[in-house]
Protein backbone atom coordinates (compact mmCIF):
# COMPACT_ATOMS: atom_id res chain seq x y z
CA UNK A 1 0.00 0.00 0.00
CA UNK A 2 2.68 2.52 0.92
CA UNK A 3 4.88 1.55 -2.03
CA UNK A 4 2.25 2.74 -4.52
CA UNK A 5 0.76 5.62 -2.53
CA UNK A 6 2.74 8.32 -4.34
CA UNK A 7 3.92 9.71 -1.00
CA UNK A 8 7.45 9.80 0.41
CA UNK A 9 6.80 6.96 2.88
CA UNK A 10 8.73 4.23 1.07
CA UNK A 11 11.69 6.52 0.34
CA UNK A 12 11.83 7.68 3.95
CA UNK A 13 11.65 4.09 5.19
CA UNK A 14 14.51 3.10 2.90
CA UNK A 15 16.71 6.01 3.94
CA UNK A 16 15.97 5.57 7.64
CA UNK A 17 16.93 1.87 7.59
CA UNK A 18 20.04 2.71 5.56
CA UNK A 19 21.06 5.38 8.06
CA UNK A 20 20.48 3.08 11.03
CA UNK A 21 22.62 0.37 9.45
CA UNK A 22 25.34 2.90 8.53
CA UNK A 23 25.40 4.35 12.05
CA UNK A 24 25.68 0.90 13.59
CA UNK A 25 28.42 -0.05 11.09
CA UNK A 26 30.33 3.13 11.88
CA UNK A 27 30.41 2.13 15.54
CA UNK A 28 31.02 -1.57 14.95
CA UNK A 29 33.87 -1.02 12.48
CA UNK A 30 35.04 2.59 12.74
CA UNK A 31 36.43 4.18 9.60
CA UNK A 32 36.32 7.38 7.58
CA UNK A 33 34.15 5.97 4.79
CA UNK A 34 31.59 4.58 7.22
CA UNK A 35 31.52 7.88 9.09
CA UNK A 36 30.91 9.77 5.85
CA UNK A 37 28.24 7.31 4.72
CA UNK A 38 26.33 7.65 8.00
CA UNK A 39 26.48 11.45 7.79
CA UNK A 40 25.29 11.63 4.16
CA UNK A 41 22.48 9.13 4.71
CA UNK A 42 21.46 11.11 7.78
CA UNK A 43 21.32 14.25 5.64
CA UNK A 44 19.13 12.56 3.02
CA UNK A 45 16.85 11.15 5.72
CA UNK A 46 16.39 14.59 7.28
CA UNK A 47 15.72 16.20 3.90
CA UNK A 48 13.07 13.64 3.01
CA UNK A 49 10.92 14.35 6.08
CA UNK A 50 11.66 17.06 8.69
CA UNK A 51 11.05 14.73 11.65
CA UNK A 52 13.73 12.47 10.22
CA UNK A 53 16.29 14.78 11.78
CA UNK A 54 15.20 13.60 15.25
CA UNK A 55 16.32 9.94 14.88
CA UNK A 56 19.33 11.03 12.83
CA UNK A 57 20.58 13.53 15.42
CA UNK A 58 20.03 11.09 18.29
CA UNK A 59 21.64 8.24 16.34
CA UNK A 60 24.71 10.32 15.56
CA UNK A 61 25.07 11.44 19.17
CA UNK A 62 24.80 7.86 20.40
CA UNK A 63 27.31 6.70 17.80
CA UNK A 64 29.73 9.35 19.08
CA UNK A 65 29.26 8.06 22.62
CA UNK A 66 29.95 4.43 21.63
CA UNK A 67 33.00 5.23 19.51
CA UNK A 68 36.49 4.91 21.01
CA UNK A 69 38.11 8.26 21.75
CA UNK A 70 40.66 7.87 18.97
CA UNK A 71 37.89 7.86 16.32
CA UNK A 72 35.66 10.60 17.69
CA UNK A 73 37.49 13.48 16.01
CA UNK A 74 37.14 11.94 12.55
CA UNK A 75 33.51 11.14 13.20
CA UNK A 76 32.72 14.72 14.26
CA UNK A 77 34.39 16.09 11.11
CA UNK A 78 32.40 13.70 8.91
CA UNK A 79 29.14 14.68 10.60
CA UNK A 80 29.90 18.39 10.30
CA UNK A 81 30.82 18.15 6.62
CA UNK A 82 28.24 15.58 5.56
CA UNK A 83 25.24 16.45 7.73
CA UNK A 84 25.37 19.63 9.81
CA UNK A 85 26.77 22.16 7.31
CA UNK A 86 24.81 21.09 4.19
CA UNK A 87 21.66 20.53 6.25
CA UNK A 88 21.92 23.96 7.89
CA UNK A 89 22.57 25.54 4.48
CA UNK A 90 19.46 23.95 3.02
CA UNK A 91 17.18 24.97 5.87
CA UNK A 92 18.56 28.52 5.85
CA UNK A 93 17.81 28.67 2.13
CA UNK A 94 14.29 27.42 2.84
CA UNK A 95 13.83 30.15 5.42
CA UNK A 96 15.02 32.81 2.99
CA UNK A 97 12.90 31.55 0.09
CA UNK A 98 9.71 30.31 1.78
CA UNK A 99 9.89 32.00 5.16
CA UNK A 100 9.56 28.57 6.78
CA UNK A 101 12.12 25.99 7.87
CA UNK A 102 9.84 23.01 7.13
CA UNK A 103 7.03 22.28 4.64
CA UNK A 104 3.70 23.89 5.52
CA UNK A 105 1.89 20.57 6.30
CA UNK A 106 4.43 19.94 9.05
CA UNK A 107 3.31 23.09 10.88
CA UNK A 108 -0.37 22.32 10.30
CA UNK A 109 -0.04 18.89 11.90
CA UNK A 110 2.31 19.81 14.75
CA UNK A 111 0.45 23.01 15.70
CA UNK A 112 -2.78 21.18 16.50
CA UNK A 113 -4.85 22.81 19.27
CA UNK A 114 -5.46 19.38 20.82
CA UNK A 115 -3.19 17.97 23.51
CA UNK A 116 -1.16 15.09 22.08
CA UNK A 117 -3.59 14.43 19.19
CA UNK A 118 -1.54 11.50 17.91
CA UNK A 119 -1.50 9.47 21.10
CA UNK A 120 -4.35 7.23 19.94
CA UNK A 121 -2.64 6.55 16.61
CA UNK A 122 0.68 5.75 18.28
CA UNK A 123 -1.06 3.61 20.89
CA UNK A 124 -2.84 1.54 18.22
CA UNK A 125 0.40 1.11 16.31
CA UNK A 126 2.35 0.03 19.38
CA UNK A 127 -0.43 -2.42 20.28
CA UNK A 128 -0.35 -3.89 16.77
CA UNK A 129 3.41 -4.34 16.90
CA UNK A 130 3.27 -5.79 20.42
CA UNK A 131 0.62 -8.34 19.43
CA UNK A 132 2.45 -9.56 16.35
CA UNK A 133 6.14 -8.97 16.96
CA UNK A 134 6.51 -7.49 20.44
CA UNK A 135 7.88 -10.44 22.38
CA UNK A 136 10.20 -11.42 19.55
CA UNK A 137 11.44 -7.84 19.09
CA UNK A 138 12.12 -7.43 22.82
CA UNK A 139 13.99 -10.74 22.81
CA UNK A 140 15.97 -9.60 19.76
CA UNK A 141 16.83 -6.29 21.40
CA UNK A 142 18.07 -8.19 24.45
CA UNK A 143 20.26 -10.46 22.33
CA UNK A 144 21.94 -7.91 20.06
CA UNK A 145 25.15 -6.27 21.08
CA UNK A 146 24.96 -3.04 23.07
CA UNK A 147 26.10 -1.02 20.06
CA UNK A 148 22.81 -1.79 18.29
CA UNK A 149 21.12 0.67 20.67
CA UNK A 150 22.53 3.28 18.30
CA UNK A 151 19.58 2.26 16.11
CA UNK A 152 17.03 1.13 18.71
CA UNK A 153 16.78 4.43 20.60
CA UNK A 154 16.29 6.63 17.49
CA UNK A 155 13.46 4.39 16.25
CA UNK A 156 11.72 4.54 19.63
CA UNK A 157 12.01 8.34 19.68
CA UNK A 158 10.63 8.62 16.15
CA UNK A 159 7.56 6.60 17.13
CA UNK A 160 7.13 8.60 20.32
CA UNK A 161 7.38 11.90 18.43
CA UNK A 162 4.11 11.26 16.63
CA UNK A 163 2.00 11.63 19.75
CA UNK A 164 2.36 15.41 19.18
CA UNK A 165 1.27 15.95 15.52
CA UNK A 166 -2.33 15.58 14.37
CA UNK A 167 -2.58 12.32 12.36
CA UNK A 168 -3.90 13.87 9.13
CA UNK A 169 -3.68 11.64 6.03
CA UNK A 170 -2.18 8.83 8.07
CA UNK A 171 -3.86 5.80 6.50
CA UNK A 172 -2.28 2.48 7.44
CA UNK A 173 0.08 4.26 9.86
CA UNK A 174 2.13 5.74 7.05
CA UNK A 175 3.93 8.09 9.47
CA UNK A 176 4.97 5.18 11.66
CA UNK A 177 5.55 2.62 8.93
CA UNK A 178 9.27 3.53 8.49
CA UNK A 179 9.87 2.05 11.97
CA UNK A 180 8.35 -1.31 11.00
CA UNK A 181 11.31 -2.78 9.05
CA UNK A 182 13.66 -2.27 11.98
CA UNK A 183 11.15 -3.74 14.43
CA UNK A 184 10.90 -6.81 12.20
CA UNK A 185 14.70 -7.08 12.08
CA UNK A 186 14.76 -7.30 15.88
CA UNK A 187 11.89 -9.78 15.75
CA UNK A 188 13.88 -11.83 13.26
CA UNK A 189 16.82 -11.98 15.68
CA UNK A 190 14.46 -13.16 18.42
CA UNK A 191 12.91 -15.72 16.07
CA UNK A 192 16.32 -17.11 15.17
CA UNK A 193 17.13 -17.59 18.82
CA UNK A 194 13.83 -19.39 19.45
CA UNK A 195 14.39 -21.66 16.45
CA UNK A 196 17.76 -22.64 17.90
CA UNK A 197 16.13 -23.46 21.22
CA UNK A 198 13.37 -25.46 19.56
CA UNK A 199 15.94 -27.38 17.53
CA UNK A 200 17.78 -28.28 20.73
CA UNK A 201 14.57 -29.62 22.24
CA UNK A 202 13.74 -31.60 19.11
CA UNK A 203 17.15 -33.24 19.03
CA UNK A 204 16.97 -34.43 22.63
CA UNK A 205 13.29 -35.04 23.40
CA UNK A 206 10.88 -37.91 22.84
CA UNK A 207 8.61 -37.92 19.80
CA UNK A 208 5.58 -36.71 21.81
CA UNK A 209 7.48 -33.66 23.02
CA UNK A 210 8.84 -33.05 19.53
CA UNK A 211 5.36 -33.21 18.00
CA UNK A 212 3.91 -30.90 20.63
CA UNK A 213 6.74 -28.39 20.21
CA UNK A 214 6.42 -28.34 16.43
CA UNK A 215 2.64 -27.94 16.61
CA UNK A 216 2.80 -25.03 19.04
CA UNK A 217 5.56 -23.31 17.06
CA UNK A 218 3.74 -23.71 13.74
CA UNK A 219 0.48 -22.52 15.31
CA UNK A 220 2.09 -19.36 16.64
CA UNK A 221 3.60 -18.59 13.23
CA UNK A 222 0.27 -19.08 11.45
CA UNK A 223 -1.61 -16.88 13.92
CA UNK A 224 0.96 -14.09 13.62
CA UNK A 225 0.88 -14.15 9.81
CA UNK A 226 -2.91 -14.25 9.57
CA UNK A 227 -3.17 -11.44 12.10
CA UNK A 228 -0.88 -9.18 10.07
CA UNK A 229 -2.95 -9.87 6.95
CA UNK A 230 -6.32 -9.35 8.64
CA UNK A 231 -8.71 -6.92 6.92
CA UNK A 232 -6.30 -6.71 3.97
CA UNK A 233 -9.15 -6.88 1.45
CA UNK A 234 -10.96 -4.00 3.11
CA UNK A 235 -7.79 -1.94 3.36
CA UNK A 236 -6.88 -2.56 -0.28
CA UNK A 237 -10.37 -1.59 -1.45
CA UNK A 238 -10.24 1.64 0.56
CA UNK A 239 -6.95 2.58 -1.05
CA UNK A 240 -8.30 1.78 -4.52
CA UNK A 241 -11.34 3.97 -3.89
CA UNK A 242 -9.02 6.75 -2.73
CA UNK A 243 -6.92 6.39 -5.90
CA UNK A 244 -10.00 6.49 -8.15
CA UNK A 245 -11.26 9.65 -6.46
CA UNK A 246 -7.86 11.30 -6.95
CA UNK A 247 -8.02 10.33 -10.63
CA UNK A 248 -11.50 11.78 -11.03
CA UNK A 249 -10.47 15.01 -9.35
CA UNK A 250 -7.48 15.30 -11.69
CA UNK A 251 -9.72 14.75 -14.71
CA UNK A 252 -12.14 17.47 -13.55
CA UNK A 253 -9.25 19.88 -13.08
CA UNK A 254 -7.99 19.22 -16.62
CA UNK A 255 -11.47 19.73 -18.03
Amino acid sequence: IHAVSGMETALFALLLQSFLFAAWSAVDRPGGRRFALAAVLGLLTGLTRPEGNLPVAVGLVMAFMFLPRMHRGGFVMAVLCGYVVPGAGYFLWRWGYYGLFAPLPFYVKVASPLALPGKSMVGDFVLLMCLHAGVLAVLGAHLVRAKAWVAIVPVCLLVGFFVAPAPIMNYEWRYLFPAVPFIFVLAGVGTGYLITQVRTVLNSAEWVVRFRTLTITAGICVVLCIGLLSKMTERTMNRRIYAREIGRASCRERV
